[in-house]
């Protein structure tokens, strides 16, 4: 998980509850000013560039695609 100033990175399921494994959490303390980017606005920069790429795919229910059928193209 990516905020502006915080990173989560670890294992948990959809509603946050019974962690299976470590976590770690990256924050930025305020006023920190840098001349090189810090850890959260890389890693802010990647989910960023992953979340909009072209081959991310809507996961809406009624669009979800049959991975198991070889005959569907995306």
């Amino acid at each position: 998980m990516v905020t502006e100033r915080a990173v989560y990175l670890g294992e948990v399921n959809r509603s946050f509850t019974f962690n299976a494994g470590a976590g770690l959490v990256i924050r930025q303390p305020e006023g920190v000013e840098d001349r090189n980017s810090t850890v959260v606005e890389q890693l802010h920069t990647v989910f960023e560039r992953d979340w909009f790429s072209r081959y991310t795919r809507s996961l809406q229910a009624n669009k979800i695609p049959d991975l198991l059928n070889p005959e569907l193209s995306f």
